[in-house]
């Protein structure tokens, strides 16, 4: 009798490893540079959509769509909370309460642009300053009347908003300015002379008292 022997193979295999999932991309929230900015609630956001693409009337459904697919349910809070209605030739987006999770899924839509927190706004109120000099007073935003009053004195009103101008920077070409006078505490700076002028110096005073005038302690 003839025998063959069994022979095994042994034959590698080779497993691929499963791809990595794609990588989801989130539309940037866009933060205040102003530190401790007040927000309208922690989870309140304004979406600005990319333009031609979420039409204007449908916001409420491409809402409802985006949420359906992801699995994701609005609360009570949330769907009461949706502001749609805004005039797309300013700003096509929506604004709401949203979630974590909800943010998310608002972010991943590649027809948003960009996420920010809901700010609060506010007006800057009027105050009124009293004894203020003439010259402030015919600057002032409220209603004045100078007529017949003595410009020398100081008993005049000044309208202004709360800001009182902080923040600004103020250039007068005159006959100079006296930064050390004691209304400018140091604001002051004497920036370049033309022509034959004394350079850093006010000899006439008309240009320090202009730049008192806009920008003085009083």
């Amino acid at each position: 009798m003839l025998t063959i022997p069994l022979l095994s193979f042994l034959i590698p295999i080779t497993l691929a490893a499963p791809l990595p999932a794609p990588a989801v991309h989130l539309a940037p929230i866009k933060r205040s540079e102003a530190p401790n900015a007040p927000v309208v609630a922690d989870n309140a956001y304004i979406v600005t959509i990319k333009d031609n693409t979420v039409d204007p009337a449908n916001r409420a459904a491409w809402v409802n769509k985006i949420m359906t697919k992801a699995g994701v349910t609005l609360s009570d809070e949330e769907t009461n909370s949706l502001r749609l209605e805004w005039n797309e030739t300013i700003m096509n987006g929506i604004a709401g309460t949203f979630s974590a999770k909800a943010l998310d899924v608002i972010r991943s839509q590649s027809e948003v642009a960009f996420v920010e927190p809901d700010y609060q706004m506010r007006i800057s109120e009027t105050v009124q300053q009293d004894n203020a000099p003439w010259g402030i007073s015919r600057l002032s935003t409220g209603p004045v009347s100078l007529r017949g009053q003595d410009p020398l004195g100081l008993q005049f009103p000044y309208f202004s908003d709360s800001s009182a101008g902080a923040g600004t920077d103020i250039y007068i070409l005159d006959t100079g300015i006296r930064t050390t006078h004691n209304e400018f505490g140091g604001r002051a700076t004497f920036l370049q002379t033309f022509g034959p002028g004394v350079p850093g110096q006010d000899v006439n005073g008309h240009g320090t008292h202009v730049a008192g005038t806009a920008a003085g302690n009083r």
